[in-house]
């Protein structure tokens, strides 16, 4: 099944290698989060809070003994709105007590699920006054609340005044009818009527104008209950949390916007491949060409010792996304290794623009990969001996700007087959992909391609579009050489090999 690269999501352990990247940004950006506050909770004043419970009953009949649960549980949400909004309770509350600093803002209101009693509380900055305004807001409530309706008053009061007309002019006719005869019973009916209904609307002119009911707000302990806030511990907590969160953001903020290749798991992600060898090291940008970094790539030579099986000869293509990765290094140290282990092995530098293989084993001839092309030399005149035993070396000494016309030629497929018969392996030190597309005729002419890929160098983006690149030419990316990584991914890299 063919590998496919995946969306770029970061890993838990990405993240915390990001975080590792940053550590002292991060610790400042924490230190200052803890220092503000600190500073906030010495700069604030103390917070009193006095509490207490009250129970609210409600119902449509004089009796308020008979509390109406249902009724309660329908009017409860809107108390605890004019309880703690700007409106008739807190000016009640103002006019009564005649403290004017009493504010809505300062007011909580709480009940449980299907409880008829709520908790209320007032912060101030003094135990006494948060007690006082409490008990002028709940009386103010209280009133509130009990309050009844002037229109409904008004209108009640006309017509029990009605009702006791004719309940007087049932009596005085009543008066000229004899006791057993039917008009006294139709009377004494009618005046039954009229007397029920005047007892009822007596009991209406007592219902709130909030609410059309008969409302009771009742406190259940005689003192409010005082205590400090105490916000120091969690403001210090709640600044230092915001600052890891920030801190971390940040780094994660930095990681996206370079979108850099900085861990193993990220490489194999992205590439879909997997990383043959971790190479540590810390990038060198100043690192001059005719200089060669010995590295121990035994572990990569064997994997491809291990790869080549029954082959009598396998050709690499050894590639990267753009310069600087390291690749020629790669090349020529992994030539010296796979020689070293008795492989005959040639290097044939594809390189025009670089040429650096040539500068590492420090090569002064002319005899090269164009000479050749150009029927100039044969291919044994531009064989160059390396200095190792079993490797040599083929340059790309003379600068050409039309690569192509060599890669698609006859001369270069006639070399690499010259080539196969006499190297068990043959590594081709070719051109970043980025910057040169020698990879579309080189990839059909060899049975695997390895990428190189610099930690924290080369964008995921650019390395996705490495792969597919490389993929459209049908090129063989058997893995990856994750180069100049940290220590970490280079030693568990190391052991998973056992």
């Amino acid at each position: 099944m063919e590998n496919q690269t995946e969306e770029s999501t970061l890993t838990l352990k990405e993240i915390l290698y990001i975080v590792k990247r940053h550590i002292f940004s991060e610790a400042a950006i924490v230190f200052i989060g803890v220092l503000i506050g600190v500073i906030i909770s010495l700069t604030n004043k103390d917070i009193f809070v006095a509490s207490t419970k009250v129970s609210v009953k409600a119902n449509l009949n004089q009796n308020i003994s008979y509390n109406d649960t249902s009724l309660s549980q329908i009017i409860m949400p809107t108390i605890k709105d004019l309880i703690s909004s700007n409106g008739v309770i807190i000016d009640k509350a103002k006019e009564n007590s005649g403290i004017e600093s009493i504010s809505a803002q300062a007011i909580s209101v709480s009940n449980n699920e299907d409880s008829l009693i709520m908790t209320i509380t007032y912060s101030d900055e003094t135990p006494d006054s948060a007690k006082n305004k409490l008990n002028a807001v709940i009386k103010a409530a209280q009133e509130a609340v009990s309050e009844p309706s002037d229109e409904f008053a008004e209108k009640s009061q006309e017509a029990k005044d009605k009702l006791s007309a004719m309940m007087k002019e049932f009596k005085e006719k009543a008066r000229d009818f004899d006791e057993n005869s039917d008009e006294y019973e139709e009377l004494k009916s009618w005046y039954s009527i009229a007397q029920e209904a005047l007892k009822y609307m007596q009991t209406g002119s007592s219902m709130s104008k909030y609410f059309f009911a008969i409302i009771e707000l009742e406190p259940t302990q005689s003192e409010p209950y005082v205590s400090k806030r105490d916000n120091d511990i969690r403001t210090i907590l709640l600044s230092t949390l915001i600052a890891i969160v920030v801190a971390v953001a940040t780094a994660i903020i930095i990681y996206l916007i370079s979108d850099k290749v900085v861990s193993e798991d990220a490489l194999e992600r992205i590439t879909g491949k997997k990383n043959l060898i971790c190479v540590a090291g810390k990038h060198g940008k100043n690192n001059k060409y005719s200089e060669m970094k010995p590295l121990d790539l035994t572990q990569l030579s064997d994997s491809l010792i291990f790869m080549k099986s029954v082959k009598k000869s396998v050709v690499y293509q050894m590639q990267s996304t753009t310069s600087g990765e390291g690749k020629s290094t790669i090349v020529a140290n992994l030539g010296i290794s796979l020689a070293a282990a008795g492989r005959k092995t040639l290097i044939i530098d594809c390189d025009f623009k670089k040429r650096k293989i040539r500068k590492f084993f420090k090569l002064d001839t002319c005899n090269d990969l164009t000479a050749y092309y150009k029927d100039e030399k044969s291919f044994d005149e531009i064989i160059n001996k390396s200095g190792y035993e079993n490797l040599d070396i083929i340059t790309a000494d003379s600068h050409i700007e039309n690569h192509t016309v060599i890669f698609t030629s006859e001369k270069f497929e006639e070399m690499l087959n010259e080539a196969k018969g006499r190297y068990e392996f043959i590594l081709l030190d070719c051109g970043p992909v980025g910057l040169i597309s020698d990879y579309i005729n080189i990839s059909n002419h060899v049975d695997g391609t390895i990428l190189v890929v610099s930690c924290n160098y080369v964008k995921s983006l650019a390395l996705k579009s490495t792969v597919k690149s490389l993929e459209s030419c049908n090129a063989n990316v058997i893995g990856t050489v994750f180069n100049f990584c940290n220590k970490r991914d280079y030693y568990q890299t190391y052991y998973k090999s056992y």
